[in-house]
């Protein structure tokens, strides 16, 4: 777990740019599925040690910034700020939330692809970090 009293701002980046591409994922089949929104919830708080109050106002900012069809705001932090392994966690986080709901739509696996294509992942990473978490 990481501490927030000292989250600096290339953290607070990584945290958004994160935290702003599973939330537009679960958008994505233009449903917001209560159970898609958990996930996010759920895996933001596995790797923060965070109040409720601080992610509450990073989820209203999140929403905010995901109304946007331009994904390179959060693309650009993710290259920016991420290693392979990094990119592939993230991956298989959109995956765990696209799946919450019990099912994978067309717009959202297109969505996932776009952002793996933008973060410089391949196809075979996307095959197998879908596969991976349609299991979880």
């Amino acid at each position: 777990m990481i501490n927030t009293d000292k989250l600096d701002w290339q953290l607070q980046e990584i945290t958004f740019a994160a935290t702003s591409l599973m939330l537009a994922v679960a958008k994505a089949d233009f449903d917001e599925d209560p159970e898609e929104e958990l996930v996010v919830v759920e895996t933001i708080r596995a790797l923060l040690e965070i109040d409720d109050e601080t992610l509450d106002q990073l989820l209203i900012y999140a929403h905010t910034r995901t109304d946007s069809h331009d994904l390179t705001e959060f693309t650009d932090l993710v290259n920016r700020h991420y290693d392979d392994d990094d990119k592939q966690a993230l991956l298989d986080c959109l995956w765990r939330v696209a799946y919450a709901d019990g099912r994978i739509d067309h717009y959202e696996e297109l969505f996932i692809i776009k952002v793996a294509t933008q973060i410089n992942l391949s196809e075979s990473d996307v095959a197998a970090s879908k596969e991976r978490m349609a299991g979880k």
